[in-house]
């Protein structure tokens, strides 16, 4: 499982909770909803598949237009609840007069190619609970006025073009729970009025433009610990600098995802960390990180995801992470550290991603490792390890990339490697491997790197038995082939 899982897992299980299946409510007719809907439809230039046909057919009332929900009230006549368009080829703009839709609950327009500005009239729904518009190209700023949706519990605009800052009045909706503004060029510092929230489950803000340059722009951070049932907080990709207030630490007990990714955050993380303790994803990868790894995050019994990447750590991997059997992913690459490789990581068997490459490592590479057999990818370049090749590696059926080059490794090259079917990279260059170059193949084999060890032979039959591959590197190694120039 990776980062995007995540994503998508705390959406998909966030929908099945919050979106009701029955939405009803008692209401008068107004022929003002068809009204507001054929609207809509006048400022859609671009329906080539003519979804949108059966708007304005005099012949089939509005209730059973394409993406149109009405309440079921046999009281009453019935009023438009729910206007939901996902994933269709529609371009145009999202009209004013969807706001006069005033007994609207869900309104989900996403994944189309609509474009211009979010209505300010929305703010006029005062019924909506569910806003979902992500996954167009809407532009300019999220309108202030839908802090008007007293009843507003979900809203993603996430995946558009949206600039300028939050709102901070958004906070007077207190029913939201889940708000989703990923991917947008939102700016400004991170409200501190989200910490009203009570019943915030949500809050993601990916891949935008927010930015910490002074201590007070941290305190949104000491706000959400009033968030008492926060579970997921992405706050990656933006400019937070600083060092991570010790606030982090006392965030809800509840909380899964904790993302702050892609920033200029430097100092160590607070102790008090291993707080976190249904903590299953930690991404503080590409930041500027220093100080030791806390032992203390081998308490966090949950972890499924440690990404902590591209920083500047420094000391040993702490023996606490064996404690880590829930482990799936462990990037730990591109830092200071030092000593060896774990044994007893070979005890992590859930792991499928182990990234140890560039940390200055010594050692021999233990044949625990090969215990990993749910392992998709080992990189253990870039170090200073030696020995030889533990035969158990070739143990790890799904392996799909392999990276050992740039270390000091001796030795032959195991025969058991080439029982990994699924590998696809296999990089051992840059190390003093010695034998004859390998005579087999492996069907998926796309990309092999043996450059620069002392390794010689026959590369006929193995190169074209060998259909697969893209890209061969044998650079500095002895053949023995008359018609072949490396």
């Amino acid at each position: 499982m990776d980062l995007t899982f995540w994503l998508r897992f705390y959406a998909s299980f966030l929908l099945i909770i919050f979106f009701p299946r029955n939405l009803v409510v008692s209401s008068t007719y107004s022929s003002g909803d068809a009204i507001a809907l054929l609207s809509f439809k006048s400022l859609i230039t671009y329906d080539p598949d003519g979804v949108l046909a059966s708007w304005g057919n005099n012949s089939l009332h509005f209730c059973y237009w394409l993406g149109v929900t009405c309440s079921n009230q046999s009281s009453n006549e019935p009023r438009v609840i729910a206007l939901e368009l996902i994933g269709i080829d529609l371009a145009g703009s999202i009209s004013p007069s969807l706001g006069n839709l005033s007994f609207l609950q869900k309104l989900h327009i996403s994944k189309t190619q609509i474009s211009g500005f979010i209505p300010h009239e929305l703010g006029s729904l005062s019924n909506l609970q569910f806003l979902i518009l992500s996954h167009n190209s809407l532009a300019g700023e999220i309108p202030h006025t839908l802090s008007q949706c007293s009843l507003l519990e979900f809203i993603s605009l996430k995946s558009n073009m949206l600039d300028g800052e939050i709102p901070s009045n958004l906070s007077l909706c207190t029913m939201l729970r889940f708000i989703d503004f990923n991917s947008n060029s939102l700016t400004g510092t991170i409200p501190v009025s989200f910490g009203a929230l009570k019943d915030l489950e949500v809050l993601m803000l990916y891949s935008n433009k927010f930015i910490a340059m002074k201590e007070g722009d941290w305190n949104f951070l000491t706000a959400l610990t009033n968030c008492s049932t926060l579970q997921f907080l992405g706050l990656g990709n933006n400019g937070l600098t600083g060092q991570l207030h010790i606030s982090v630490t006392n965030l809800s007990v509840h909380l899964k995802y904790l993302d702050m990714g892609k920033n200029q955050i430097y100092g160590g993380i607070p102790f008090g960390i291993e707080k976190l303790v249904n903590l299953q994803v930690l991404s503080l990868g590409i930041n500027h990180f220093s100080g030791v790894i806390p032992p203390s995050i081998g308490e966090l019994c949950r972890l499924n995801i440690f990404y902590i990447e591209n920083n500047q750590f420094s000391g040993a991997i702490p023996p606490s992470f064996c404690n880590l059997t829930s482990l799936s992913e462990l990037y730990i690459g591109t830092n200071n550290l030092e000593g060896g490789i774990l044994p007893c990581l070979g005890n992590l068997t859930s792991l499928t991603v182990l990234n140890l490459r560039q940390i200055n490592l010594i050692g021999e590479i233990p044949s625990s490792l090969g215990h990993l057999l749910k392992l998709n990818k080992l990189s253990l370049n870039f170090n200073n390890l030696y020995g030889n090749i533990p035969p158990s590696l070739g143990n790890l059926r799904f392996l799909v990339i392999l990276e050992l080059g740039y270390n000091m490794l001796s030795g032959f090259i195991p025969d058991s490697l080439w029982n990994l079917t699924s590998l696809i990279d296999l990089g051992i260059e840059n190390n003093n491997l010695t034998g004859i170059l390998p005579m087999k193949t492996l069907p998926s084999l796309k990309y092999l790197r043996l450059s620069y060890n002392n390794l010689h032979g026959h590369i006929t039959t193995f190169l074209f038995n060998s259909s697969g591959i893209e890209l061969l590197q044998l650079s500095k190694i002895y053949l023995m082939d008359p018609y072949i120039l490396i």
